[in-house]
């Protein structure tokens, strides 16, 4: 692939960070910084994006010579894009989660209402579109597969026309629960993550708190 996907974040990789990355979040909060936070998501994700380009060129080398060396760093480094995408959804939902509690109440909230993409899921209080919480489910089982399950060291697969992430999971590692195969290319993934991100980040500007202390 010519044209690698990356990360929609409005900064290319290797451009310098400037001041119009970040949102005029509250700056004291009970949680700390919550300005910083979302710096530290937008960084996390530049760092991906980077690792992003790193994936598409070694996959280009594995389809030129299938015994590059590259075969188990290739997949080493799908699994860490996995790992940030699936950190950054945990942390822009936990975000948007308490500032929007915030606006709703008018206090900080003393625990975050929503932490992570399952309990999203699982409330079913969301207003995301069912292309982003399919994709949202798919980096849910996929990430789950590669922190918890037991058997997902038996996958040793990578794309052959593109790279594909490909996970094996098994359900509370219980042998009688059947195992699940995942399979999803990476610009699906990308593409996923920037439809939610383009989301996420609108419910994060249009959030007004009053009487916040915000960093300009």
């Amino acid at each position: 692939m010519q044209n690698p996907p990356i990360l929609e974040i409005g900064k290319k990789p290797r451009d310098p960070l400037h001041v119009l990355h970040f949102l005029p979040l509250p700056a004291d909060s009970p949680y700390g910084n919550l300005a910083l936070k979302y710096l530290k998501v937008f960084q996390r994700l530049d760092h991906a994006n980077q690792t992003i380009l790193r994936v598409y060129a070694q996959h280009a080398a594995l389809r030129t010579d299938p015994a590059s060396p590259y075969f188990s760093s290739h997949l080493f480094l799908q699994e860490e894009i996995v790992y940030w995408l699936r950190q950054s959804a945990d942390e822009l939902i936990s975000l948007a989660s308490v500032l929007e509690e915030w606006q709703r109440t008018g206090t900080c909230p003393e625990v975050v209402p929503v932490d992570c993409i399952g309990s999203l899921v699982v409330s079913g209080n969301t207003t995301y579109s069912p292309e982003i919480l399919r994709f949202l489910e798919a980096l849910n089982n996929v990430s789950n597969a590669f922190k918890h399950s037991f058997i997902n060291t038996q996958v040793s697969l990578i794309g052959a026309e593109e790279p594909v992430v490909y996970a094996l999971g098994l359900k509370r590692n219980k042998l009688s629960n059947a195992p699940s195969f995942y399979q999803v290319t990476l610009t699906s993934l990308i593409n996923g993550f920037n439809a939610f991100f383009s989301s996420i980040k609108q419910e994060l500007k249009e959030c007004k708190l009053p009487h916040q202390s915000v960093q300009q």
